[in-house]
């Protein structure tokens, strides 16, 4: 594989949302091996609206690139990870190496006083060498043959039982184009279960999304429907060669049909028809071994990306912080 030439801190920009050029932008994306739905610049729009990003553009060409998604708190501008991007990082036309991650952290330490969390992608080392908080965090990737039947082969034991006991009942699938139902569904089962709560744009902020990834034919919403009820239902994005598992939810009293095992199964089997370029479906998991489990059970496997986050904000506003967290 090709290696990134010696970069430095210097050979490298900040550049405002405002000054992007969205076409150079997203063909950088789409030709980058790292390259992942959640970087184009429509859907950081959606996410992230003042989003920045660092780049290095010789002779006015961007090379390589890093999109960062800006908040305002306290009339700071930091770095924070938006709701439904759980990945960005450095992309590029080769290999992303150590020594170029810690170059990009590197001038956002010289720009940015506090990363509240930043993630980068699967395709980018999982270390930085600089003396900043870091942590491995775990998705988990299935890889996706052209022939369908393959992909079910992976299923484990109790994947398969499941799957049965789910082709032999009543549920229909359904193909839609409104999310409501699917927000609803998380509203009264999962958002309750949820530490810390729901933020309060979240629906909204989902909505505006799913209108987005629909206009630039990147969604597909399927739900399971008995007596004309929905009982589950799945959000998932495509592009290129990525399929994500961008949300789903399911009512607890239906639970025992399997709803998501169908729709994910079902998935599975329709995948090399309506997104045939696609070669990793991406279960966007949380850190949690019950749903890893799950995930697994299907034939995905661990994939690995970085999370860094610092604070080096006056010690005033640091305690201030603190003591509202306390509070809080």
């Amino acid at each position: 594989m090709l290696m990134i030439k010696k970069i430095t801190i210097k050979d490298l920009k900040i550049i405002q949302r405002k000054a992007i050029d969205e076409k150079a932008w997203n063909e950088l994306i789409s030709n980058s091996p790292q390259g992942i739905l959640y970087a184009l610049s429509w859907y950081l729009d959606v996410v992230s609206p003042n989003w920045q990003a660092i780049v290095y553009a010789p002779q006015g060409k961007y090379e390589i690139v890093m999109p960062l998604p800006i908040r305002q708190k306290y009339g700071i501008a930091f770095v924070q990870q938006p709701l439904f991007c759980q990945q960005l990082g450095i992309f590029a036309l080769e290999t992303v190496t150590v020594e170029l991650v810690d170059t990009f952290i590197q001038k956002m330490l010289q720009t940015y006083q506090w990363v509240s969390w930043y993630c980068f992608n699967t395709d980018n080392p999982t270390f930085t060498n600089l003396p900043i908080a870091q942590t491995v965090f775990t998705t988990h990737h299935l890889a996706l043959h052209t022939d369908a039947q393959r992909n079910i082969e992976k299923y484990n034991r109790d994947r398969k039982m499941n799957l049965k006991r789910a082709l032999k009942s009543a549920i229909k699938i359904v193909e839609s184009t409104d999310i409501q139902p699917l927000i609803v569904m998380f509203c009264e089962e999962t958002a309750k279960k949820i530490e810390g709560g729901v933020a309060e744009n979240a629906y909204d902020l989902l909505q505006e999304l799913y209108t987005s990834l629909h206009q630039n034919h990147c969604a597909k919403l399927i739900y399971t429907q008995e007596d004309e009820k929905y009982t589950a239902g799945i959000l998932l994005a495509y592009y290129q060669r990525h399929i994500i598992y961008l949300f789903n939810a399911a009512y607890h009293a239906y639970r025992k049909i399997n709803g998501r095992t169908l729709l994910i199964h079902e998935h599975l089997l329709s995948a090399p028809t309506y997104a045939p370029q696609a070669t990793i479906f991406d279960f966007e998991s949380p850190e949690k071994t019950p749903i890893a489990e799950f995930y697994e059970s299907f034939g995905a496997r661990p994939k690995y990306f970085l999370r860094i986050s610092y604070n080096h904000l006056p010690s005033p506003i640091r305690m201030a912080q603190e003591l509202k967290r306390r509070w809080v």
